[in-house]
This record gives structure tokens, sequence and C-alpha cells, in this order.
């Protein structure tokens, strides 16, 4: 009994705590500061994408893709 009861609270403290950080992530988003910061990570993931497309998506490796492609059997 004493079990299930000290579950039930910490499951509900635990699921206070992830409501709260979910909130203050929102807040933080929604600040001008907050939303400047994001908008500049986005930014800098997408520029470290591409650079790591351009690195690995030489055209000896995509003509090597394509010609595996080409000869699969059965081509879908």
């Amino acid at each position: 009994m004493l079990r299930s009861v000290a579950r039930w609270v910490l499951t509900g403290l635990m699921l206070a705590g992830l409501a709260w950080s979910g909130l203050s992530l929102w807040r933080f988003v929604q600040n001008p500061v907050g939303g400047m910061l994001v908008a500049r990570g986005e930014g800098e993931l997408a520029a470290a994408y591409e650079r790591a497309l351009a690195r690995h998506a030489t055209p000896e490796a995509i003509a090597a893709r394509i010609s595996a492609r080409l000869d699969e059997t059965p081509r879908l």
C-alpha cells in the first residue's frame, strides 16, 4: 500500500517536473532573445548538414550509388 502511494507521488512529481520543463522551454522560445538563439541554432544545423553533404556526396560516390541502384534486381 505504502509503495503504491509512493510510486504515485513520485510519478506525479516526475510529470510535474516534465510539464514545468516544457513550459520553461516554450517561454524561452517565445522570448525575443531565445527566438534569435533558436533561429541561429537552426541556421548552424543547416550549415553543418550542407557541409557534411558536400563532403560525402562526391560525384563519384553519387555515380556509384546510382549504378548500384540500377543493378538491383528487381527494380521497383
